[in-house]
């Protein structure tokens, strides 16, 4: 703690002066109060509408492009939760999609992870606060096999899409985000994740030493060579980018083969295997890829049919099937008992989903022609951020324009509120920097001989919040100067002015009116 003295100058104009600290006064708190109570109700009354996405026929007429609207954002009621959205994925059924049938009312996505900020009567698995991720079928599949009536609950079409800012919805149609998972992460879990994982262990029964072929390093295929790899078993990944296949080597593939130098890429997984073949397939490409897939399959395998990006009218022969005692399983997704046992083996196993590239809400278009050109590796993600508020969440890594703009937008109105302070108020200015600071607390006297009203202020422990004696507490962020009012008993005072840094303390004095 410095010692300072009334008489010891640090520069022309400057002294140290000596006394103790005060209290912010009345009036500065009723300003404050009327500054907050006017940002809040300008707050509240923008949080009633919310941007989203919607298909649209794009000007060529050609196919679907993307548009935001403006829309109501409503309460929820009887077992309904509001969540706001911090990011949201891209999965293969976003390309038919945005080549389908444009509304004007299709909400795009299925993917969206995001925060829970109003719960309506009767809801207990969620609370204000609660990280969650949708599942793909909405509240309509909870466990067990797939209800006939399903489908149409299919969240990015026909259902409600999750490329907005909030949303209220059944809280059936939820599950928790483990915790070490940012949102960006979680928001990949619902479709591919989901999907791979079912494919490997509720389908296929994947055991350790278990060959198995993935195709392409898109979604489906990175969680599956993320899920064989921690499972022990020994995945084999295609792709026509040797930068691609080199990376799937660091994260657990045995082998490797690059369908464009070898058209016959069977051949090479057959090789890989030492003429084996592979225990499981994720089938992903449909008409053209299916029929090498089958001729790469071992005794007793799985095929699983999950996609059909060059087409969906493959053949399956029943001879090879039948000659390996082999199995095909075609299914969808997967249900929300399904997702929790895949959020158990994440979390035991410590899995991070393979990001390639996160675009800002405003970017759909930008998104949509990057994932739509293919060259990635793993998912896209769109990140949505609350407006009107600056994320302190670790788990999120992205901040709004918007909201640094009102950040100082509220400072300046607040400076210049307590400037604005009658003349018998004295400014007393504390420039903080985080995490540094040469003393907790600091005492004042005016230049004239009038007294001052005992006046107290303290810093927390960790330097991040200033407490005053009547106990209003203010916290304090880097870079932000922090403007408190004195009141003394005679109206002729001295001017002062304190600036603490790291190392000094220093007090401004002259004479006032």
């Amino acid at each position: 703690m410095p010692n300072f003295s009334p008489t010891r100058r640090v520069s022309p104009g400057w002294s140290y002066e000596r006394g103790d600290s005060m209290r912010v006064g009345r009036r500065t708190l009723l300003i404050l109060a009327a500054l907050m109570l006017s940002l809040a109700t300008a707050t509240a009354a923008q949080a009633q509408t919310v941007r989203e996405w919607r298909y649209v026929p794009d000007p060529d007429g050609e196919r679907c492009t993307v548009a935001v609207r403006e829309v109501p954002l409503r309460t929820p009621v009887l077992g309904e939760i509001r969540v706001r959205m911090r990011a949201s994925s891209f999965n293969g059924r976003d390309r038919y999609r945005i080549a389908g049938q444009c509304d004007d009312v299709q909400v795009p996505l299925s993917d969206g992870a995001g925060e829970v900020t109003a719960v309506g009567e009767g809801v207990t698995r969620f609370v204000i606060g609660d990280r969650v991720v949708t599942t793909f079928f909405a509240e309509a599949w909870i466990d067990g096999d797939q209800p006939p009536g399903a489908n149409p609950y299919r969240r990015g079409g026909p259902g409600p899409g999750v490329l907005t800012e909030s949303f209220v919805a059944d809280a059936d149609g939820f599950v928790a985000i483990p915790d070490y998972l940012s949102y960006e992460e979680a928001a990949t879990l619902t479709t591919a994740g989901l999907t791979a994982f079912n494919a490997l262990f509720k389908h296929g029964d994947l055991q350790p030493n278990d060959y198995v072929l993935l195709q392409g390093t898109g979604g489906v295929s990175s969680f599956g060579l993320l899920f064989a790899a921690a499972a022990g078993a020994r995945p084999i990944i295609t792709s026509s980018s040797d930068e691609k296949l080199a990376r799937a080597v660091e994260l657990g593939a045995v082998g490797t083969v690059n369908y464009r130098r070898n058209p016959e890429w069977h051949e090479g997984v057959l090789e890989l295997t030492a003429g084996r073949g592979v225990k499981h397939v994720l089938e992903i490409g449909g008409r053209e890829t299916l029929p090498r897939a089958m001729q790469a399959l071992d005794f007793g395998a799985h095929v699983s049919l999950i996609g059909g990006l060059t087409g969906f009218n493959g053949q399956v022969s029943f001879f090879q099937l039948f000659n390996k005692n082999a199995s095909v399983t075609g299914f969808q997704v997967g249900s929300r008992a399904d997702f929790e046992a895949m959020n158990r083996f994440l979390s035991g196993h410590q899995i991070r989903p393979i990001v390639d590239r996160v675009f800002d809400f405003e970017e759909a278009v930008e998104a949509f022609d990057f994932f739509m050109n293919g060259d990635f590796m793993g998912k896209v993600v769109s990140g949505t951020v609350p407006p009107l508020i600056l994320i302190s969440d670790p788990h999120f890594r992205k901040e709004s324009i918007m909201a640094r703009w009102m950040l100082c937008g509220m400072v300046v109105i607040l400076i210049g509120c307590l400037v604005s302070i009658t003349a018998q108020a004295q400014t007393f200015a504390v420039t903080y920097k985080k995490g540094q600071m040469a003393c907790d607390h600091f005492d004042t006297i005016p230049f004239s001989s009038d007294k001052i009203a005992a006046k107290y202020f303290t810093f927390s422990p960790d330097l991040s919040t200033f407490f005053t004696r009547d106990d209003l507490s203010v916290p304090l962020d880097e870079a932000i100067q922090l403007r408190l009012t004195a009141y003394f008993v005679s109206p002729t005072q001295a001017d002062f002015i304190a600036v603490v840094s790291d190392s000094t303390a220093a007090v401004r004095t002259r004479p006032g009116s």
